[in-house]
């Protein structure tokens, strides 16, 4: 009865779906649905025409019904199901924040999908956050194309049907790959009739087994890595690492693909080991649906069983607590960036005899500052992949899009004022703990402080480290006659002015002398167009790879700005790229005597200190390019000889020997 009462309350006019409007819809989603998803498209051709009616309720949503045997029953809820789907998806936004993947069973007529899709918040860099969905029902399936445009569902990649008698197969053999991430909220559609549905309870069985399964197979990978590495001796290390071992290192590194420049770096580093005749196994996501999992590096830890395990920016501690990297397996962590997971006592007290950590120069300085002991820590610079970053011939049309007076490549376009915007924005966070009149008289010291290092940047007396900024502030201070009395936002400030904004005067003041005097300026790198004073200038992002290595060879003169340091793997392989450069000269004793030990700075690197020196410089390079010639030679051999990652990984390789030769000598004393 209830069901006759809803139907007669529809429209006669709304009762079905416009069968045009039907046919378009399905044509195009199933064209899609054959390109991406060919087993459910072959699934759905087998369930002929089907008895089940898509109808338009009053309140302008869908519901399916099917008519059998001279009887009708709602397949999907006729009581207003988009409203209902909102209030259902609601429930789980803390859950969407977290990135958790969705596993939806039963579709219904859409509603809870087209929900759960739309309010996907953005993720970490470009992680897609998954959505897995399970129908048993052709029927269904089949009018959610009908009234649907399913175009951006479709084409999105992250969104997987599971569909049919084969569902139980399909969920174990997608599952099977480690990577792909189990369900963390499972939503069920309830249909109007059977609120425990078989289809239901198999598939929440089958999810339930899969888990079972993974977390059965870590227990006994887990046991199986500790016995093998267990029965390795110091003597057998020794022999593995000798200069006479009878085998290759096997080399297992790990990455991400949410990543920039460290998934290139990866790569590199394993054509380094490869190139010394090496074994290497890198793991990284092959879609950004995927994620890491201690399961997947358990499976390649016992099946490759390697000889040193390589990662960059990350701790043996990271990987379960230090557990799941045995303890004797000799771990490399180079260190590029500075991670708070990383500099801290915390994470140096977890340094073990077999860890090793590198870094350049002002790297280790930082890390030995915070408690890490001396002998596992190796100074590494950076280094180029010469099959990458080559001279080339290039023809008329790259030469055409790159050619440039001078060029420069960086993602740091944020102007100094938009830096300092944001932190005055972030200091608004910090009235939670304080009373306002404190927090205003905070922006009006900060004010104080932009204008003086604004105006110590202009007078070219630049800032190398954050000592310098520290004067700065107490001037700003007394000249407001207030004080910044917490010392980890004080210490934040400092951090901010050098990392950012000083950096952003540093880097950005010599562009604008350039584009000033009217030379022909290419910046490459992303958010230049929005930089306002120098977006005429910006050319976009260039790729890591051949697309850089044109830039490099196209541009008579390349910059390098660098506020940290000197060397840089931006300059290493734009020297093995045979590009000339003119680098800003960095007064830090460590960052000269850093590229003293590779270059002169007289013959192979030429530095330009303040305005004057710039523009000077670059107009006698554009007039001599044979001097130009003769410099990039020079430097370039000089790279080749002691900055590849073949010369380099020889270097680490080296340490790791010494560490488990040095093992050995303490366990005999």
């Amino acid at each position: 009865m209830e069901e006759k009462k809803l139907l007669k309350g529809v429209p006669r006019e709304m009762k079905c779906v416009s069968p045009g409007l039907r046919q378009k819809n399905y044509e195009e989603n199933f064209a899609l649905l054959r390109k991406r998803y060919p087993e459910v498209a072959r699934w759905l051709q087998d369930s002929g025409n089907g008895k089940a009616l898509a109808v338009k309720l009053e309140s302008a949503d869908f519901a399916f019904f099917l008519q059998e045997n001279g009887k009708r029953h709602w397949l999907t809820t006729p009581k207003n199901p988009k409203d209902r789907a909102r209030r259902a998806i609601e429930r789980y936004l803390n859950t969407v924040k977290t990135g958790a993947p969705f596993l939806l069973i039963g579709i219904g007529a859409g509603y809870e999908l087209e929900e759960l899709f739309d309010i996907q918040l953005k993720v970490f860099l470009w992680m897609k956050r998954t959505i897995y969905v399970a129908e048993g029902s052709r029927d269904i399936f089949r009018l959610n194309l009908e009234i649907h445009n399913w175009k951006e569902i479709l084409t999105s990649g992250r969104v997987f049907f599971f569909v049919g008698k084969k569902i139980d197969h399909q969920l174990k053999h997608f599952f099977d790959d480690a990577l792909r991430p189990l369900p963390g909220v499972t939503i069920i559609y309830r249909k109007t009739e059977q609120e425990n549905q078989p289809f239901v309870n198999r598939v929440k069985k089958i999810v339930h087994s899969i888990t079972e399964n993974r977390n059965k197979e870590g227990e006994r990978l887990s046991r199986e890595i500790n016995r093998y590495y267990d029965s390795l001796s110091d003597k057998d290390w020794q022999r593995v690492f000798s200069a006479r071992r009878e085998r290759p290192l096997k080399i297992l590194l790990t990455t991400s693909k949410f990543s920039t420049f460290v998934q290139y770096c990866t790569r590199d580093v394993a054509q380094g080991f490869e190139a010394l005749g090496h074994q290497t196994r890198t793991i990284i996501e092959k879609a950004y649906t995927e994620r890491f999992s201690f399961l997947n590096f358990s499976r390649n830890l016992a099946s490759f069983k390697p000889d040193m395990v390589f990662t960059i920016n990350h701790l043996r501690r990271e990987y379960d607590g230090g557990l799941l990297v045995h303890k004797n397996i000799p771990f490399v962590s180079w260190v590029q960036d500075e991670l708070p997971t990383l500099y801290n006592p915390q994470a140096a007290k977890t340094i073990g005899k077999r860890d090793i950590v590198l870094g350049v120069r002002w790297h280790i300085r930082r890390l030995v500052a915070v408690g890490y002991p001396n002998e596992n820590l190796s100074c590494i610079p950076y280094p180029t992949n010469e099959q990458f970053y080559h001279p080339m011939n290039l023809g008329k049309k790259d030469r055409g899009k790159h050619d440039c007076e001078v060029s420069y490549v960086s993602h740091v376009s944020f102007s100094p004022e938009k830096v300092f915007a944001d932190l005055l924005a972030q200091i608004n966070d910090y009235s939670r703990t304080k009373d306002a009149k404190g927090v205003n008289d905070y922006k009006e010291i900060l004010k104080i402080m932009f204008e003086l290092v604004k105006e110590r940047f202009y007078d070219e007396k630049d800032c190398y480290n954050q000592r310098d900024y520290e004067p700065l502030l107490l001037e700003a201070e007394e000249q407001k006659g207030s004080r910044i009395e917490d010392d980890r936002l004080r210490a934040y400030i400092l951090k901010e002015f050098f990392y950012k904004i000083g950096s952003a005067f540093f880097r950005q003041l010599p562009l604008e002398w350039i584009a000033e005097e009217g030379y022909d300026l290419k910046l490459y790198g992303k958010g230049w167009e929005n930089h306002p004073r120098l977006s005429k200038h910006a050319q976009g992002p260039a790729r890591n790879g051949q697309e850089l290595c044109k830039v490099y060879n196209s541009s008579q003169i390349n910059l390098h700005l660098l506020h940290v340091s000197i060397l840089h793997p931006r300059l290493i392989d734009g020297l093995a790229s045979g590009g000339f450069f003119l680098v800003k000269y960095h007064a830090d004793g460590y960052a000269q005597r850093e590229m003293a030990n590779y270059f002169d700075t007289e013959k192979d690197i030429i530095l330009f200190r303040g305005k004057d020196d710039l523009l000077k410089k670059i107009k006698f390079y554009l007039e001599h390019p044979g001097e130009r010639k003769l410099i990039t030679e020079r430097a370039r051999k000089k790279v080749l000889e002691k900055l590849t990652y073949s010369v380099n990984m020889q270097l680490v390789i080296d340490k790791v020997k010494e560490q488990i030769e040095g093992s050995k000598r303490s366990s005999n004393s």
